[in-house]
């Protein structure tokens, strides 16, 4: 997996990205080791626009083939690598795994000779948070206390460990340590040629060389600094444990426990104690607050967890450790990140049948148009050319042929039985009641005496009609039997000419 080119001192700068393109991040604590973080990068990118809802600052950039977030939080406290790394990945939607990465307090073997280069801790070296040997977790937080109901308390020592991708990673640059095909000591000279004279922390020197193995004096554990503010100078030599010397300068990878917790440790009794017990290499306090994220802790040890810690070792612990942590990147598979706006599906173009042909039909009256047409399926215009239309009193350009509608049979209507014989009425007699006598004058209007009434005239009624005074009328069912009118007087009666 090859590296880009990169020149000692100099960075180069890509466009802007997206904050959907960051999948890695990288959490220090101390101001050293994000300047340590920084000088790893490959590339720098651009800034993006701030997210309202977030208070991290961030430094963006890529190594190797992963983009990179190293963030800053301005929040202090237990709590603010938890709050920091929270909100990281809320305004990275695709970010994938986190270092955690900086200086810890070492925990070497209580004894000499060592059995295992696990035993011998330097200053200078690098502990992996990972599973090894007998003990199958990576972190442990040693002061994590419960308050039972009965008034007692007790330290439950949860554990955890990092994701299994980052575990093989580690694994596999394990195997290119024993090769000497690691990049680990590339790194750590570009790192300090990065910072040379750039450093202006105080209490910290400005250089970020390796100190020398003079300046790694491990004391006994019964040995108390006489003053937290006298140098280790003044301590007594004869309490310094006599260690194998190691000739070479290059820092030592040591794989095991790191344990997190709210508190600074400087008691060789309690380092010591959670050595034997947990497996404990290292002492931090940040990876308590990011064991909930898919997380890898990264120690360069900058003291022995005793009351002789010093900042001396600071710059070059964080360097180391900053440098083994882009090691793991450089074997770490990338994740492809989909873009949601450059890959384009394409999509099969529909299937158009062809036109069929427009019918032409020879038009040379308006009578034609009620000719049979053929059988379209659907309506279609139909063009009609120039010459066609000579003979049509007036031209059209186009006729829209409509289907015919369906021929819906009109309702029959209801059967009336055939008439054999024609019927027969008969006229009642009409009944006049008799008229009444004349009506006296005085009855009628008394005021006037001389008048005279004349009643209305009411003709004679006439006498009753006899039988043979009646009228025989006949109907006929149907036209046809009226159409012979010279039937009609022998089928009509009358006497004396009474209608």
């Amino acid at each position: 997996m090859g590296l880009p080119s990169r020149t000692s001192g100099t960075v180069e700068k890509l466009p802007t990205l997206r904050y959907e393109d960051y999948t890695i991040g990288w959490v220090p604590v101390l101001e050293i080791e994000e300047a340590a973080a920084i000088s790893m990068l490959d590339r720098k990118h651009n800034d993006l626009p701030p997210e309202p809802r977030d208070p991290n600052v961030y430094t963006l950039g890529r190594i190797g083939e992963h983009n990179v977030v190293i963030v800053r939080f301005e929040r202090k406290g237990i709590d603010a690598a938890a709050f920091a790394v929270e909100n990281m990945f809320f305004s990275f939607p695709n970010m994938q795994f986190v270092f955690v990465v900086g200086v810890g307090g070492g925990a070497p073997g209580p004894a000499v000779p060592y059995h295992s280069k696990e035993e011998d801790l330097r200053l200078g070296d690098v502990v992996v948070g990972v599973p090894n040997g007998d003990r199958n977790y990576a972190v442990v937080q040693h002061d994590y206390r419960r308050e039972n109901s009965d008034g007692t308390s007790e330290i439950l020592c949860p554990k955890y460990s990092p994701p299994k991708e980052l575990e093989i990673a580690v694994r596999n640059l394990e195997k290119d340590h024993a090769q000497n095909k690691s990049m680990m000591l590339q790194y750590i000279q570009e790192g300090i040629h990065d910072l040379e004279g750039k450093l202006e922390i105080p209490g910290l020197p400005n250089t970020c060389t390796f100190p020398g193995r003079h300046k790694d004096r491990l004391f006994l554990s019964s040995y108390r600094h006489p003053d937290d503010s006298s140098p280790c100078e003044e301590c007594n030599p004869n309490m310094i444990i006599q260690r194998k010397p190691r000739n070479d300068t290059s820092p030592k990878i040591h794989h095991g426990v790191i344990g997190t917790g709210d508190r600074l440790i400087k008691w060789t009794n309690y380092r010591d104690r959670l050595r034997e017990t947990e497996g404990v290499m290292c002492f931090e306090m940040e990876t308590r607050g990011v064991v909930d994220f898919p997380s890898l802790s990264i120690r360069g040890i900058s003291d022995y967890s005793d009351g002789h810690k010093n900042k001396f070792w600071q710059p070059y612990a964080a360097v180391a450790a900053a440098a083994y942590a882009k090691d793991v990147l450089r074997v770490l598979p990338p994740v492809v990140i989909e873009d949601e706006m450059s890959v384009i599906i394409e999509a099969e173009p529909p299937i158009i049948p062809e036109a069929e042909p427009p019918v032409i039909l020879e038009v040379t009256s308006p009578a034609v148009l009620e000719a049979e047409l053929p059988d379209i399926p659907e309506p279609q215009l139909q063009y009609i050319s120039e010459p066609q239309l000579q003979d049509i009193p007036e031209p059209q350009l186009s006729v829209v042929l409509e289907p015919e509608p369906p021929i819906i049979p009109e309702p029959e209507p209801p059967a009336i039985p055939d008439a054999k014989s024609p019927a027969t009425f008969e006229v009642l007699p009409l009944i006049i009641p008799k008229a009444a006598p004349p009506v006296p004058l005085e009855a009628v209007s008394p005021a006037i005496p001389k008048a005279v009434y004349v009643p209305p005239y009411i003709p004679e009624p006439k006498p009753p009609v006899s039988e043979k005074d009646l009228v025989v009328c006949t109907y006929w069912e149907t036209d046809s039997e009226m159409s012979d009118m010279s039937e009609m007087p022998e089928k009509l009666k009358f006497d004396k000419g009474t209608l």
